[in-house]
């Protein structure tokens, strides 16, 4: 799924998605592959970190 793919799923804007995963990508938690998608690389740190 790309940025756009999930921001028209969840009903917010492109710019707003990369806003919001900007820290789990700094964090190394999540990543970009060549084509756009979104790679996760660490569910249990960003589902504990949406939690917090």
């Amino acid at each position: 799924m790309t940025q756009t793919e999930l921001s028209q799923l969840i009903g917010a804007s492109r710019n707003g998605v990369g806003s919001a995963i900007r820290p789990w990508r700094e964090r190394g938690w999540l990543g970009t592959e060549a084509g756009g998608g979104l790679v996760i690389r660490n569910m249990p740190a960003i589902q504990a970190d949406t939690l917090a």
